[in-house]
């Protein structure tokens, strides 16, 4: 799990991760020009957000090649916003670990924002990102209340670490 403060985080990510990962994205980057060709060019898979059969359907997907043995890489905040801070998450990966028995990494990017969201001038200027992998959650269980709980740990061990507020509570 990884928070995301812009476009930045994925290809930062891409570039220092050892092995193989699958990250995941909502359609609708997809169908993006730019940032679509990048994501299918490294093996994206793309869930849908907002149609609820397609979006059960996805998740299930997921559980299934995590169990095999798939690395994923999830934001779960789901969008950018150029507002700091650490926004809501959605439960579908927290389900998919919890269901599957799986354990979650919390990954804590800082300084994308600044790059990406300068207040003015350039779209992209020169920073520093610091990245704070944290240890691995188990989950308690498995079932909704396990997902949450692997919501609450890994959004406090991001929070404590990305260096913007927490806008969700």
């Amino acid at each position: 799990m990884v928070n995301h403060s812009s476009l930045l985080d994925g290809i930062a990510l891409a570039t220092i991760l050892p092995g193989r990962f699958t990250f995941v994205a909502g359609e609708v980057f997809e169908r993006k020009p730019l940032v679509g060709f990048f994501l299918r060019r490294v093996g994206t898979r793309f869930v849908e957000r907002t149609e609820r059969e397609h979006s059960v359907a996805d998740t299930y997907h997921l559980m299934e090649a995590a169990r095999h043995g798939e690395c994923l890489v999830v934001f779960p905040e789901g969008s950018l916003s150029p507002v700091p801070g650490l926004r809501p998450f959605h439960m579908g990966a927290f389900v998919i670990a919890a269901n599957g028995g799986l354990p979650v990494v919390p990954v804590a990017i800082s300084g994308t924002r600044a790059m990406m969201w300068p207040d003015h001038g350039t779209i992209i200027r020169r920073g520093a990102i610091h990245f704070v992998v944290g240890e691995a959650i188990l989950p308690a269980g498995d079932g909704w209340d396990a997902a949450v709980e692997l919501e609450r740990a890994a959004r406090a061990a991001i929070a404590e670490h990305c260096r913007e507020p927490d806008n969700a509570r």
